[in-house]
């Protein structure tokens, strides 16, 4: 059980970290669009 807490706290920061920066990025570029 100790195990499964460490493993799933494991994989929630590592979805966190991926999604969070994607959402970061899309925000900025919904709110500062990029004139190309």
């Amino acid at each position: 059980m100790f195990f499964f807490a460490i493993l799933t706290r494991g994989i929630r920061t590592v979805s966190v970290g991926i999604l969070f920066p994607n959402w970061l990025i899309k925000s900025i570029d919904f709110i500062q669009p990029r004139t190309s």
